[in-house]
Formats: C-alpha cells, sequence, structure tokens
C-alpha cells in the first residue's frame, strides 16, 4: 500500500468518527462544516485535491475539530506540499483534543515527511514576536520546530519596531537550531537640566501642608503593644507557677503589670495615630 493510499484510509476513518467531535460547538456552524467536509472527501478521492484542501480549511475554521487536521495534511501531501503537510500533523499531535488512539499513526506519517525535510528549532528571546519564514507569516508550534524544505531558508522575527533577520541552510534529515536576538533596548543617558525650584512656592507649598504622622507609625505602636501583651502573658504565668519561687513570682508579677500598661500605652497611641492620618486625610 503506498504512503498516498495510507492517508487518503486515515481521511476516510476520520469522516466517520467527526460527527462525534466538540458536541458542544454551534449546531448551524457545525452542519456547514459536516457538508464542506463530506463534499471535500469526496473531492480528496477524486484527486481534486487543491479544492479539496480549500474546502477542508474552510470546514476548520468554522468547527475547528482536530480531527480535519489530519485530512488537510493528506490534501498537502497530495500537492506535493510536505513541509505545510508536516507542519499541519505536528499542529494535530499538540492539540489537546486529539484522539490518543490516533497518535501514532499520525506521528508515522510526520516521521516519514521529517525525513524529507529540514526541520528548523526557532528560538526567540522576546515573547510575542512575529515570525516569518521567506516572507510569509507563520506560528511557532508549541514543539518550536518548523519543518522546511532542504536549501536555504530567510527568517525574520518582528516586534513593535524591532526586526532580527537570519538566514539558515537545512539538509533533508537535518535538524538546525536557529536563534533570534533582539537588541536591548537603549537607554538615554543624557543629562537634563532641571528647572530650580521657586522659593515663594516652596514657602507656600510647606506652609499649606500640614504634618501628620508617617504611614507605618500607627503599625509600630500596634506591633510595640502586641510585643507588651505578649511579654505580659509570659510574666503572669510565672506569677501563677508553683514551682517559681516567691521573690521570683513577686518579680515576674511586677513585670507582667509593666508590660500591661505598656501594651495599653502602645495601643492608645496607636489608635491616636490612625485617627490622626485619618483626619488628615480627608
Amino acid at each position: 500500500m503506498s504512503r498516498l493510499a495510507g492517508g487518503l484510509i486515515i481521511a476516510i476513518l476520520v469522516a466517520l468518527v467527526l460527527p462525534t467531535a466538540r458536541a458542544h460547538a454551534d449546531p448551524a456552524a457545525e452542519q456547514e462544516a459536516r457538508a464542506m467536509f463530506k463534499k471535500a472527501n469526496h473531492l480528496l478521492e477524486t484527486g481534486e485535491f487543491a479544492k479539496a484542501l480549500e474546502l477542508y480549511r474552510e470546514a476548520y475554521a468554522r468547527f475547528p475539530s482536530p480531527k480535519i487536521l489530519i485530512n488537510i495534511g493528506t490534501a498537502l501531501r497530495s500537492l506535493g506540499r510536505d513541509a505545510e503537510a508536516a507542519e499541519t500533523y505536528q499542529r494535530y499531535l499538540d492539540d489537546p483534543g486529539a484522539d490518543p488512539k490516533r497518535r501514532d499513526e499520525v506521528k508515522q506519517l510526520l516521521d516519514e515527511l521529517s525525513a524529507k525535510l529540514g526541520r528548523l528549532r526557532v528560538d526567540i528571546d522576546q515573547p510575542g514576536a512575529q515570525l516569518q519564514l521567506d516572507g510569509r507569516a507563520v506560528e511557532v508550534p508549541a514543539s518550536r520546530v518548523i519543518h522546511v524544505p532542504p536549501g536555504t531558508h530567510a527568517l525574520a522575527a518582528k516586534k513593535d519596531a524591532q526586526q532580527v533577520t537570519t538566514s539558515v541552510q537545512v539538509a533533508a534529515g537535518e535538524e538546525r537550531t536557529v536563534e533570534l536576538r533582539f537588541a536591548p533596548a537603549k537607554i538615554d543617558t543624557a543629562l537634563h537640566a532641571v528647572p530650580e525650584p521657586n522659593p515663594a512656592l516652596t514657602a507656600t507649598a510647606n506652609k499649606d501642608r500640614a504634618w501628620r504622622p508617617p504611614a507605618w507609625s500607627p503599625w509600630v505602636a500596634g506591633g510595640v503593644a502586641v510585643v507588651a501583651v505578649a511579654f505580659g502573658a509570659y510574666f503572669g504565668a510565672r506569677t501563677l507557677d508553683r514551682s517559681v519561687s516567691d521573690n521570683d513570682a513577686e518579680s515576674a508579677a511586677t513585670g507582667a503589670l509593666v508590660s500591661f500598661i505598656a501594651a495599653g500605652a502602645a495601643a492608645v497611641s496607636a489608635g491616636g495615630l490612625w485617627y490622626w492620618r485619618s483626619r488628615e486625610a480627608r
């Protein structure tokens, strides 16, 4: 059995399972896609590969089932566009909705094409950059590997006003890594004159701006209160501990009293500072 015949068999099998794919899709769009898919299969079987490819792509645009990608790849292979077919098979393998039972078949088709093609592993240091291959825009797959015919190819990456280009030569079955690096952004190091402040305006602004406690001051006072409570609790526990001597218990009681007084003062200070700041902010 020829490879093309094998691809046609896969396409026909896909036609049998397509109606079950993505039941949540728009019913009208799905119905249109099914009609296009059926007509494209007939065109593929009769050798009208270009028309079949066009209908497959229209069907996929209306109903993006990963199974249609297999048929698109078969049509592209039939037209001798092996690199595009390989990219389409790779898209199928990268699609999370792809049928796990079909992965080995599609992987085998991809491997057969890869032996005749070159592979470019693209590494771009700027996320979101647009990639062009031989003058046409391409999407970088999840694997970052692009299949190309053997020979020399020009690559360009564009982002905002920057563009970086390179060329690479690759042989059949060979994989080359292509690094596209953008130049770092220029930093303006020129000295600029700073206008001198107007003393009159500065004095007026300082006069009108009332002082208020810094934002961290209530938090510091609150933290002191918490720490003082902790010490007070510790000394209080020692006061009640029967294993502690009378002298140590008296000292602990004094420490607890002082700690709780300090905690109360700090808590009152924190509340006052918060009130002060909130009043000045109005």
